[in-house]
């Protein structure tokens, strides 16, 4: 099975954050985040009564599972997407299925990347750093154009069952996200 989420996070993964509490409380008040609920083995929450209005959901594809006999059945969003609040103390490594990231300077391929974010994970500060041979420019690893389908942070908001295209942010969660943690968000779609 394929997992598709939307991934939200700060744009800038060392920002000071807020705890995920908080976070959580100002999405819940928001109307993102409904009632908790165990998905996967782990914590998420279904979706709350704006969720679908905060998200641009495009609804282009009806939620079904297969029933008896091979028939499509209409499920409801709220059996299907949950959301999930990740929090760590360290900068993670959030894509999934990736694209072969870019210089910001001058668009060549970063070949060496996986390299660059194992230096990270084994806190080798200045392994981490990309230094391309076009343009000599050095990049962290999410400094680099990873083509929508990355991002790195200690605080992420990931929207489960979700494909690429089908929603959005609205301008009022990305404004509410900035306000909770006092920085900017962006986000991506995690294919797997």
């Amino acid at each position: 099975m394929a997992d598709h989420k939307l991934v939200l996070h700060p744009r800038d993964p060392e920002a000071p954050l807020p705890p995920v509490e908080v976070l959580r409380g100002g999405l819940i008040a928001l109307g993102l985040l409904g009632p908790e609920v165990e998905r996967f083995g782990d914590s998420h929450h279904a979706p709350g009564p704006r969720f679908a209005a905060l998200l641009g959901l495009r609804g282009g594809r009806p939620a079904t599972r297969l029933g008896a006999g091979g028939a499509r059945e209409p499920v409801d969003l709220a059996d299907v997407v949950s959301v999930e609040l990740l929090a760590s103390d360290e900068v993670a490594f959030l894509g999934g299925d990736v694209a072969t990231p870019r210089c910001p300077g001058c668009g060549a391929e970063v070949d060496d990347w996986g390299e660059r974010v194992s230096a990270l994970y084994d806190g080798d500060d200045a392994g981490s750093v990309h230094t391309c041979a076009g343009c000599g420019r050095a990049s962290r690893p999410w400094e680099l154009d990873w083509d929508g389908t990355n991002g790195f942070g200690r605080l992420a908001v990931a929207v489960w069952h979700v494909r690429d295209g089908e929603a959005a942010p609205s301008d009022e969660l990305a404004g509410a996200l900035a306000k909770l943690t006092a920085t900017p968000w962006t986000s991506f779609f995690y294919r797997m």
